[in-house]
């Protein structure tokens, strides 16, 4: 399975924030050292481990493994 840290989507937006609070959010998130990568996820980039755990022929030796996404988060 997989456990994303942080992703870029407007789901902050959609429960009520204003745009310019999320987007500070997310930059804030991003520049924080804890994050090693620098950035945070996009959808894509959780899309990407999805479709590598469905592929068998890829990640057959993955049994029992949850897939944490989250930059690198220390």
């Amino acid at each position: 399975s997989r456990s994303p840290g942080p992703v870029l989507t407007n789901f902050v937006v959609s429960a009520g924030a204003s745009e310019e609070f999320s987007a500070k959010m997310f930059d804030g998130l991003a520049k924080n050292p804890a994050i090693p990568l620098g950035r945070i996820a996009l959808p894509e980039d959780i899309g990407k481990i999805i479709l590598f755990l469905a592929d068998r022929s890829q990640s057959e030796i993955l049994i029992g493994h949850i897939v944490t996404a989250d930059g690198g988060v220390m």
